[in-house]
């Protein structure tokens, strides 16, 4: 919630997990750091805008959204069953990660930067692993 292209961000990020198709992916949302907003400041124009956003956004793609502060702990708990719980109840999900699970040269991985999102090969994942940050 601090970092004001998250939004931006998070709709490219949401474009390309469709493009790499990636509909069956289950998705959350987390506005984190809510430790550092006072009630008074979720009058904030700037801070309730994104705030609706992000909520507007969750709603129109059916996705959950959750405030959470990692320093605090507040809804990580909640975050983490909530996580479980969808992968519990998508089987076609379920199936894909225990198949996974027993071949692990096949699991594929998703690199995250602050502009794009890519499916990494193996090859490139140690390359990726191994690069200095």
């Amino acid at each position: 919630m601090t970092l004001k292209t998250s939004f931006s961000i998070k709709s490219r990020w949401y474009r390309k997990l469709q493009e790499l198709k990636m509909d069956g992916a289950e998705l959350i949302i987390l506005c984190n750091k809510i430790d550092v907003i006072k009630d008074s400041e979720l009058n904030d124009v700037k801070i309730r805008t994104f705030v609706d956003q992000a909520e507007t956004f969750a709603s129109e793609n059916n996705i959950s959204l959750f405030h959470t502060s990692a320093l605090t702990g507040k809804n990580i708990h909640t975050v983490f069953n909530q996580m479980i719980l969808c992968i519990l109840s998508n089987h076609a999900l379920l199936q894909t990660i225990t198949e996974r699970a027993k071949d692990a040269t096949e699991t594929q991985v998703i690199a995250f930067s602050d502009d794009e999102i890519s499916l990494v090969e193996q090859g490139e994942r140690r390359q990726h692993q191994e690069s200095p940050k």
